[in-house]
């Protein structure tokens, strides 16, 4: 899994240590999204398909993150699945969406990006991120944003 990481971050120019795979699941609506991160890059491709693949389907799908904050050792700093010292893996109550944006005007759907947010939170405290994202300072008093869950 190792090299499967180190070569897919030269194909995209980045530094191996912050890639991160999931592995992908399909939902029951039909829809395909990422599950688990992959922690333990020691084991085969064939060997992390064959554990992956007794509750899924015929092909090892993954999703590639990119760590958007490095420690000031340089190393991935991961929202979810954090790895302690003693090298145990601790699940937070994080989740991650994927945020796109439907150009009404163009007709086009457009991934921006994806962000971790608390299972508590609420659907309007991603306004300030998704802002952000568009590069938008504030909506005016005659804007409005609909957020819908596909």
């Amino acid at each position: 899994m190792q090299e499967l990481v180190d070569e897919i971050a030269a194909d995209i120019g980045k530094d191996p240590k912050l890639v991160r795979l999931w592995l992908m699941v399909n939902r029951q609506n039909k829809t395909i999204r990422p599950d688990q991160p992959v922690m333990d890059l020691r084991p085969s491709v064939e060997e992390t398909y064959n554990r992956a693949a007794a509750h899924r389907d015929q092909a090892l799908r993954v999703w590639v993150e990119v760590a958007e904050e490095v420690n000031a050792e340089g190393a991935a700093v991961w929202p979810t699945y954090p790895g302690l010292p003693n090298g145990v893996v601790v699940k937070n109550d994080l989740i991650l969406l994927f945020l796109k944006w439907f150009d009404a005007d163009a007709q086009a759907l457009r991934g921006l990006g994806h962000v971790y947010i608390s299972k508590e939170k609420k659907v309007e405290e991603l306004l300030p991120v998704i802002l952000k994202k568009m590069g938008w300072d504030k909506l005016s008093s005659d804007e409005r944003i609909q957020l819908w869950e596909v």
